[in-house]
């Protein structure tokens, strides 16, 4: 029972939590109504993630489609096309290099 109780408040917690909490300073723009955070890592290199990543869920597999737009969103946020082959990809999380 007790498990069950904390999945449920980390459920609870994780719906509620928003990237741009976390990097305030990052730039935020919208990729098919989805809104994406976007950080510069150093010169040329960005990172993506969901701005509410909860409604993917806590445990299981990711969706493939959100690395598709988070490279969509780091080529809007740099202006620049991101570099074939040079992107890595962990769950929700892109890191992309750029090449303008």
């Amino acid at each position: 029972m007790r498990v069950i109780t904390l999945l449920t408040i980390a459920a609870t917690l994780a719906a509620c939590t928003k990237m741009e909490q976390y990097y305030p300073d990052a730039s935020k723009t919208v990729v098919d109504g989805e809104t994406f955070v976007v950080r510069l890592l150093k010169p040329g290199t960005y990172q993506a993630i969901p701005n509410e990543p909860g409604k993917y869920g806590l445990i299981g597999h990711p969706d493939a489609t959100v690395w598709a737009r988070n490279v969509r969103a780091i080529e809007q946020v740099s202006g620049c096309k991101v570099v074939p082959g040079a992107v890595k990809n962990d769950e929700l999380i892109s890191v992309a290099a750029t090449s303008c």
